[in-house]
């Protein structure tokens, strides 16, 4: 009886020595793999933040297995790679040196992308794994004060205050639409429900709104900045701008 529970003890204690060291294993190899990621869509030009992702967005991730191969002979263009998309192995975009997965994404706001990749000796044996998990935004526009062609400050939120006679440019910037650049988006402006047209002449981002000189404090403009992707038409945002003369 004596030698059974031993044996049991000893079992036991193995088993959790195993479970131990392939912990110890996974967090060292999680470590030593970097993965990285880029997505399509749009943004302005100096926009200092990551270009999230919308649904259609195509998305490229980046594994960077070189510090998990320092003290070998081994390049990272030798090893396999095995790419899998919401628990699910991409068979096609898989194998040796493939380093990079690139995904169309699918999904509303909020919808949460898991990435995971395998990473393999030229022999088979697993190296390490790493995951990642990406998390969808949705396009969207923001209305900012335009001054001498530049747009300044931080967007509007929701309200603003301006004097009566008081003359000023809008300018309307667009966010992780799937686009190639501002062209693709049609501009359409609306002051206490009134369209509100600009120059053709120049950009239909701008909008040039004056308050009449004769309204009274407490009046309100009501403005709204509606945006269209011109070529995917279900992607659209708007922006309000409550302005309240005082």
């Amino acid at each position: 009886m004596n030698y059974i529970r031993v044996y049991r003890m000893t079992i036991l204690i193995f088993l959790l020595a195993v479970g131990l060291i392939a912990a110890q294993i996974n967090a060292q190899n999680d470590a030593d793999i970097i993965l990285t990621w880029s997505s399509s869509s749009f943004a302005p030009a100096g926009y200092p933040g990551k270009h999230l992702p919308s649904s259609g967005s195509q998305i490229i991730v980046s594994a960077s297995p070189e510090i998990l191969l320092r003290g070998t002979n081994l390049k990272p263009q030798d090893l396999t790679y095995r790419w899998f998309l919401d628990y699910r192995l991409q068979s096609a975009a898989s194998g040796q040196g493939q380093q990079d997965f690139s995904f169309a994404a699918s999904g509303s706001k909020g919808t949460t992308i898991n990435i995971k990749v395998e990473i393999q000796n030229p022999a088979g044996v697993l190296l390490g794994q790493k995951s990642l998990k990406i998390t969808l935004a949705e396009p969207t526009v923001q209305i900012h004060h335009l001054f001498e062609n530049q747009f300044i400050g931080t967007a509007f939120k929701n309200a603003a205050e301006m004097p009566p006679g008081q003359k000023i440019n809008f300018i309307a910037i667009p966010y992780f639409f799937n686009i190639a650049g501002a062209a693709q988006i049609d501009f359409s402006w609306r002051a206490n429900n009134q369209p509100i047209f600009p120059d053709p002449r120049k950009r239909p981002d701008i909008a040039h709104l004056e308050i009449d000189s004769e309204m009274p404090p407490g009046a309100i403009y009501d403005l709204v900045a509606a945006v269209q992707n011109n070529i995917r038409k279900n992607e659209t945002a708007s922006a309000f701008l409550r302005i309240n003369v005082r």
